[in-house]
């Protein structure tokens, strides 16, 4: 176990979400010190380069960011968690418009995870898987149609 208990890592990511709230680059700084390494390794052992994990990270800080501003943000796992999920499925995005349709890349969440975040891991995947099965079969459905 870590040195950091629990109630701390709860309290770090609540201090980086007001650091956020009251516009430090302080708290952006800390985001990407702390999670970008672990989505830049999903990424880039999943067909991605290093360009492309920076891009795809920019875009879930964005997506932090702004629902932390509009005030409707309620963080309901951990801020880690919260990030990876957001890349994972703008990744999953990503390689299906690129035409690598069905890509598993469920096996990085385990370097993520926390004990008590592997179920709500898990339904996200799931959700997630769900979600691609949907797109693909969109893609299919509108393959067959004339342009």
């Amino acid at each position: 176990m870590s040195k950091i208990s629990k109630s701390n890592k709860l309290e770090h990511d609540e201090q980086i979400i007001a650091g956020i709230k009251a516009g430090s680059s302080i708290a952006l700084d800390a985001i990407y010190e702390l999670y970008y390494p672990s989505i830049a390794h999903m990424i880039s052992q999943n067909n991605g380069s290093e360009d492309e994990a920076k891009d795809i990270f920019q875009e879930a800080v964005i997506v932090l960011y702004d629902k932390i501003s509009k005030g409707n943000f309620e963080l309901s796992s951990k801020l880690k968690t919260y990030l990876y999920s957001i890349c994972r499925r703008l990744w999953l995005k990503q390689l299906n418009r690129a035409g690598f349709g069905s890509v598993d890349i469920s096996g990085y969440e385990d370097s993520l995870a926390d004990n008590d975040d592997i179920e709500h891991h898990q339904e996200l995947d799931k959700k997630f898987n769900q979600m691609e099965y949907a797109m693909n079969l969109l893609g299919e459905t509108m393959q067959n149609y004339p342009s």
